[in-house]
């Protein structure tokens, strides 16, 4: 009786052939994930940015911040859904990258970052300079974690222009946060 079936090294040489696939198949598939949040979080900041100047059309001022904490910036305000839906819902726009992030107690700060120089307030222990910020970025700005989900240097205006961009053609995780700001509404360009 002849015995006809797959031999071990024919097995093992299927199994390496998907292997290789696999190894090909996953970083594109991630790297596919972190342009999407890219894209994401660029269409969002533009939504907000739309909302922000209908609102200070409205109004004649930007929208006080949703604070974060004492040290922190802020986040978009909820003034922006409420009374007046300048977008469905402040807590509907969350930063992609940040879902990971806690802060120094535990909590977690999942929106995008806003600043705007409508008032004076301290951002990671720097007093902001109502000045040196309008010239540096206008009237606000908008933060995003970026890929590397870290939180850039401390938002002081001295550091704005050591700020790291995130650029996606450094690779897609590279080092950098995605920032949008009244001055230049397609990203802070170094």
């Amino acid at each position: 009786m002849n015995k006809k079936g797959f031999t071990l090294i024919e097995l093992l040489i299927v199994v390496a052939i998907i292997a290789i696939l696999a190894a090909i198949a996953i970083p594109n598939f991630l790297e596919a994930q972190t342009r999407s949040k890219v894209s994401r979080a660029h269409a969002d900041m533009r939504n907000l940015t739309t909302a922000l100047e209908s609102y200070l059309v409205d109004r004649n001022h930007y929208p006080l911040p949703f604070p974060w904490g004492d040290n922190y910036a802020t986040n978009i305000p909820n003034e922006l859904s409420t009374p007046v839906a300048y977008i469905t819902s402040a807590t509907s726009f969350f930063d992609p990258f940040s879902l990971r992030f806690r802060g120094m107690y535990g909590e977690r700060y999942n929106r995008y970052g806003y600043i705007t120089s409508n008032y004076g307030t301290r951002l990671n222990g720097y007093n902001i300079l109502l000045p040196a910020y309008k010239q540096a970025i206008g009237m606000w700005r908008l933060d995003c974690f970026g890929p590397d989900e870290r939180c850039g240097p401390p938002g002081s205006p001295s550091n704005w222009p050591n700020e790291v961009t995130y650029d996606a053609t450094n690779g897609t995780v590279s080092r950098g946060d995605i920032y949008r700001s009244q001055r230049d509404t397609q990203g802070l360009q170094k």
